[in-house]
């Protein structure tokens, strides 16, 4: 704490005043002393006693004196003189403001390193990647720095692209994932992305558009748009294979894209696709999937010696559980048996040709169907 020096008038009726101001706003002991001390001397300057010139010299020399913020470099405020013209108000107390001033500096949290650091990431917001390096040099000495040097690297990496790991996809759709991405986003918050969409983007212009791969998802293109947050695109990426539906690892990813992208109706669809082909990977899906699951525990209880291919066209058939109809466009044979049931429920069973296509698609389903309705 420094002291600020306090401006003294030597008038008497000024001199009390100040006194009992300051003694009134502050309990610190010693200052309460000194400061019935000052007005001791003011009282007995106002009555005319006879003061010691001497006294009264280094009175006035030694201002009274009270505490502020913390401030260790900057010069002391020049004080303003008292005045006598109106008189200060009863409840006129000191206040003392404990706020840092703006072009104050902390100790601790303004020191050339951290001044270096904060100028380094403003650089790497800019995409200012030489200043950033500049700054960067004055903190390689620096053992509590390490971390965020490192980090720094890898926005650079993503400002100027130069290393080797570019050039395959293997390598740099991963390293940009697990790596690049979460460094920026440590450093420079939500405007990482800033610097990771071009990245994403210039790997897409090398991406092929081949089947997709379960053994390497992060190959294919489907996987990037997803990184990019755009659903409706990694959709696309995926159905440019004719024969996308025909596998169980591609039918899952694509029921996954569209439950992120909100698109109820292809979820349910590619359900029933699932559950007609592959019920294993079907079971696994409609156990973790927070939009089926609970269709799926409801439709155990009401029928638990079904197997997983009735769902969820079963379900739809009485009506027990709400479903949208898939798109009118969706050929696949999961889609198409949704659809009948759900017609079927609408025509109360009566239609023959949609039993005919449900029979065609899953003759055990309306075998099932009929003997219910005979109960």
């Amino acid at each position: 704490m420094r002291p600020c020096l306090v401006a003294v008038d030597a008038h008497p009726a000024a001199l009390a005043r100040q006194a009992a101001k300051l003694s009134s706003a502050n309990s610190n002991r010693k200052f309460a002393r000194q400061a019935a001390q000052w007005c001791a001397f003011a009282r007995d300057l106002a009555l005319g006693h006879h003061v010691d010139p001497a006294i009264t010299a280094r009175r006035l020399s030694l201002p009274l004196a009270h505490y502020e913020n913390l401030d260790l470099f900057a010069d002391v405020p020049a004080a303003e003189p008292a005045s006598d013209l109106a008189p200060p108000p009863d409840n006129d107390r000191l206040t003392l403001d404990f706020r840092r001033p703006l072009d104050q500096l902390d100790l601790f949290a303004d020191s050339p390193a951290e001044q270096s650091a904060n100028r380094a990431r403003r650089a790497l917001k800019e995409g200012a990647a030489e200043r950033a390096r500049i700054e960067l040099a004055a903190l390689q000495d620096h053992a509590s720095y390490q971390g965020f040097l490192s980090d720094a690297r890898c926005c650079l990496e993503l400002i100027e692209p130069a290393d080797p790991r570019w050039d395959a996809l293997a390598s740099a759709v991963p390293w940009l994932e697990l790596e690049l991405w979460p460094a920026a986003e440590r450093l420079l918050g939500r405007e990482a992305r800033t610097w990771v969409q071009p990245r994403l983007h210039a790997l897409l212009a090398h991406c092929d558009a081949g089947p997709y791969d379960p053994a390497q998802p992060r190959m294919h293109a489907s996987y990037l748009w997803h990184l990019l947050g755009d659903p409706a695109s990694a959709l696309v990426a995926i159905e440019a294979d004719a024969n996308w539906h025909t596998q169980a690892a591609s039918l899952v990813w694509h029921a996954e894209l569209c439950q992120r992208g909100g698109q109820g109706a292809r979820l349910l669809a590619d359900c029933a696709e699932l559950c007609m082909a592959f019920p294993d990977e079907a079971e696994d899906l409609l156990a973790h999937n927070r939009s089926l699951c609970t269709h799926w525990d409801r439709h155990s209880e009401i029928e638990p010696a079904l197997p997983v291919w009735s769902f969820p066209a079963w379900a739809a058939l009485p009506g027990r559980l709400p479903f949208s109809a898939p798109a009118p466009d969706d050929t696949r044979p999961g889609a198409r048996l949704l659809a009948a049931a759900l017609l079927l429920r609408a025509a109360a069973g009566a239609d023959l040709s949609l039993r005919r296509v449900i029979h065609s698609l899953c003759p055990a389903l309306l075998q099932a169907y009929l003997q219910s309705r005979a109960r």
